[in-house]
């Protein structure tokens, strides 16, 4: 049906399984998600078509891939944001098995992406260095579902001072829009909504922790 590779003595063969799971409530919880998905080579031809079940732990399995080569996975799925996976398969000199977990979000008015690694250096509105290394995948969901709209949502580190906070996460979700803009996003799919509390599903710790690793507020997008 599809054009996997054959075994040979010189073309080695890589399978890859994973489970595929759902964005909801920010990373608190990730059930299994029953989505269909595509599997295309460089040239954009579909190789292999796919489905996932809640029921089976979101398990998927790509038999026949070779070893060298760069695969895409294109979610495509009318129930979740459109979504697109490049996979390097590394050089092998035997048969291999490669496993990777990742995630889709629903296409759902309200739905949240939770940005796991803060944008923002301590108690400022500036993005850390190698922030887009770290949150291009939310970059490229907006840019891949340009009929969606998103509500930019920033908390701040503490309650001690409301105003204060507000201002700041004011301008934390303008340098986002911003940052966004610049990559091509139109400004008009991004709204701001500050908050001057801190975040009730991720309040800060008691403890302190490294230098780098401090909680500088959550920050996620919206789906509007």
């Amino acid at each position: 049906m599809f054009g996997f590779a054959e075994a040979s003595e010189n073309i080695k063969i890589v399978s890859l399984s994973g489970s595929i799971y759902a964005e909801y409530c920010s990373n608190v919880c990730h059930p299994p998600a029953t989505v269909r998905f595509e599997l295309r080579d460089t040239s954009g031809g579909i190789i292999f078509k796919g489905q996932t079940f809640f029921e089976k732990n979101g398990e998927y399995s790509i038999p026949g891939l070779i070893a060298g080569e760069t695969y895409t996975i294109e979610i495509n799925d009318s129930s979740y944001l459109r979504m697109t996976l490049n996979i390097a398969i590394p050089f092998t000199d035997k048969y291999n098995e490669l496993s990777r977990d990742f995630l889709v979000t629903p296409k759902k008015i309200g739905a949240e992406l939770f940005f796991e690694v803060s944008p923002f250096k301590y108690k400022t509105s500036k993005l850390k260095e190698g922030f887009n290394t770290f949150n291009d995948r939310i970059t490229e969901l907006i840019r891949q579902n340009p009929d969606i709209n998103f509500e930019i949502s920033c908390f701040p580190e503490n309650d001690i001072d409301e105003d204060y906070n507000q201002t700041i996460t004011l301008e934390r979700c303008r340098t986002l829009k911003e940052y966004f803009v610049k990559k091509g996003i139109d400004s008009s799919r991004l709204t701001e909504n500050p908050n001057s509390k801190t975040d009730p599903m991720f309040p800060p710790t008691e403890s302190k922790g490294p230098k780098g690793r401090r909680y500088t507020g959550s920050t996620y997008l919206i789906i509007k």
